[in-house]
């Protein structure tokens, strides 16, 4: 546990951070199973993706002007494109047999 409020805050910034990191993740995987047959949603999901990754940034702003502390781990420039890079292709169950 941190020893203090201070401390304890940073720490849920850091998890928030940590989640649209993961939202970015989990829409990454949908984008590249989807964007080859339906380029259409699949401009929507990376639209999706580039807000979430603009919210991202400006998380960080927040953090830094108002709670400072270690930045290791936020928001970075060209995380998203390392996020798209390491997509994986959502599998059909059902074909596994």
């Amino acid at each position: 546990m941190p020893p203090n409020l201070r401390a304890n805050i940073r720490r849920r910034l850091r998890q928030a951070d940590a989640g649209f990191k993961r939202a970015c993740v989990f829409l990454a995987d949908v984008y590249v199973t989807v964007n080859v047959q339906h380029p259409d949603l699949g401009g929507e999901l990376l639209a999706q993706m580039i807000c979430v990754d603009n919210l991202r940034k400006e998380h960080l702003d927040v953090y830094r002007r108002n709670w400072g502390g270690t930045e290791r781990g936020l928001w970075k420039p060209g995380e998203l494109r390392i996020i798209l890079n390491e997509a994986r292709v959502i599998t059909d169950p059902k074909s596994r047999h």
